[in-house]
């Protein structure tokens, strides 16, 4: 089976990143704002820090518009991977100690896959997100399923 990164989700991210920049750019210019004000000199240092902060956040936009489209996660019957263009990451699915199915409002947010050497994957934003829980539930058993409804990480 193959999952994709849902175009809703690529549509959230670009907007949170839009609106995180615009209060970076606020911040500077109330800073700006200050430092002419009060006399505050040390204000002209923070808002350009501000402002590169926004454009550096704002630079993230092309990835999200670019790559985030062409991520791939197939499941097969050993394995597990999750592809990016040229980039590919295999786990075994005998590696798969257990699953954390983080919840919001009754659906599926994200998928915690803890693996037996103490590394934890995320996955998120994927289309179809219930088949992908049920079918690794399925895989690593119900008893290794844990659902999580207010504590996220």
């Amino acid at each position: 089976m193959t999952f994709s990164i849902s175009p809703a989700f690529i549509r959230s991210q670009q907007r949170n990143i839009q609106i995180f920049a615009v209060v970076l750019v606020l911040l500077g210019i109330g800073a700006l704002y200050l430092g002419y004000k009060n006399n505050q000199y040390q204000m002209y240092i923070f808002a350009p820090m501000m402002f590169w902060l926004a454009w550096h956040k704002y630079q993230h936009l092309a990835y999200w518009r670019d790559e985030a489209g062409h991520i791939r996660l197939t499941l097969t019957d050993t394995e597990l991977q999750v592809s990016q263009g040229d980039n590919l990451r295999t786990t075994l699915l005998t590696d798969i100690d257990r699953l954390t199915l983080q919840r919001k409002f009754r659906n599926i947010d994200s998928i915690l896959v803890h693996h037996r050497f103490g590394q934890v994957q995320r996955l998120r934003g994927f289309s179809e997100m219930d088949t992908l829980a049920s079918t690794l539930a399925a895989v690593v058993g119900s008893d290794k399923v844990r659902t999580s409804y207010i504590l996220h990480k």
